[in-house]
């Protein structure tokens, strides 16, 4: 599979160098050379305001997967695994992970699909190129699941180990149900007390929320976790937790700092006044339904023994509570179904202890 990737990222790299003119070419190659050179911001600073062509769309695609620390061989190292070694997709696909990658994915995930087009990857009968695309939207996408359970975990290197108990997860996962059940007046489970603290409206944003704060009633330290809640949406009668990282005032997202204090909130990653919402549920639907089945149209009903369409089969598996068989690559449940909310948050629970 490394050797598919070497060849997609050629035909890639030929799409951009592809140019109508000696300046054309030029400029391109004037950004490949900052692609290179590591100069993501650059890229996105020269080309973003006037994208209009697939070779933009991808140089956007790379710079933004560069941005979040990722390139696309490095995805695939972390999917492949020795004979007998057990993978670890999530907690190895997020060691490179910062408070903004799940953003910096969703535009490499948006600019790969604008060369594929949209809804393209759902479909059965996909060109080479295509395959490629739709590879790569599936890439951004698994690593996108990975950089948000980053975000929701206090140690991302337990994540897959049931034996140990992650408080701040299971305080996430008790924000999220909490958030997505809007019983606002049913503020304590078996698992979490939640207080419900006035709204917020962040200036730069003008967007509102609802702090919370989750205890976990297993933890002998009674810890506070501190979240973020968006306001009901009228069509669900749902709300949702925006992805949050580190502490900052309602004034300002910078400095965005580790400790809490009583004058901070935690910070949305969301800085942008004109962006839709990032919210926990939202991101992990999206890119477990939509982007992980587009894993499996790009390498084709012919690759059962791909490593790659294995290890994708095998985490949606564990989400949707089934078991997976690696001899003859098998779930227990059906994983071409859709993925919903509930199962999201019962899979997050099922990895954090006994």
């Amino acid at each position: 599979m490394v050797k598919k990737i070497l060849v997609t990222s050629l035909v890639a790299a030929t799409l951009i160098f592809s140019g109508c003119g000696d300046d054309e070419g030029e400029s391109r190659l004037e950004t490949q050379q900052m692609l290179d050179d590591g100069n993501y911001q650059g890229v996105i600073s020269r080309l973003e305001a006037n994208a209009d062509s697939n070779s933009d769309y991808l140089a956007l695609a790379a710079a933004y997967m560069g941005k979040a620390g990722y390139s696309l061989l490095d995805i695939v190292g972390s999917m492949i695994t020795e004979e007998g070694e057990d993978r670890n997709l999530i907690s190895s696909l997020a060691k490179n992970a910062s408070f903004s990658s799940t953003l910096d994915l969703e535009k490499a995930e948006m600019y790969y699909t604008k060369v594929v087009g949209k809804n393209r990857c759902n479909d059965g009968d996909l060109s080479s190129s295509e395959k490629d695309m739709c590879l790569f939207v599936g890439l951004s996408a698994v690593t996108k699941v990975a950089s948000t359970i980053n975000l929701l975990v206090g140690d991302i290197s337990s994540f897959d180990n049931e034996s140990v108990t992650d408080y701040k997860l299971a305080a996430s996962a008790c924000a999220m149900k909490f958030a997505f059940d809007n019983n606002i007046s049913a503020t304590d489970s078996n698992e979490c007390s939640i207080t419900v603290n006035p709204d917020v409206t962040f200036t730069l944003t003008e967007k509102t929320y609802t702090p919370l704060i989750v205890n976990v009633k297993e933890d002998s330290n009674s810890t506070n976790y501190y979240y973020m809640m968006t306001p009901v949406d009228t069509l669900t009668d749902t709300r949702q937790t925006t992805l949050t990282s580190g502490y900052c005032s309602n004034e300002s997202f910078t400095p965005r700092v580790e400790d809490y204090n009583s004058s901070l909130y935690a910070c949305p990653i969301n800085e942008n006044k004109d962006a839709n919402e990032t919210t926990s549920i939202d991101v992990l639907v999206d890119a477990l339904n939509g982007g992980v089945d587009a894993v499996a149209n790009a390498v084709g009903a012919d690759a059962e023994d791909d490593e790659i369409k294995s290890s994708v089969d095998e985490f949606k598996c564990d989400v949707l509570n089934g078991t997976y068989n690696e001899t003859d690559d098998s779930c227990t449940v059906d994983i071409e179904q859709e993925i919903k909310e509930q199962a999201i948050i019962d899979y997050l629970n099922s990895q954090n202890g006994e």
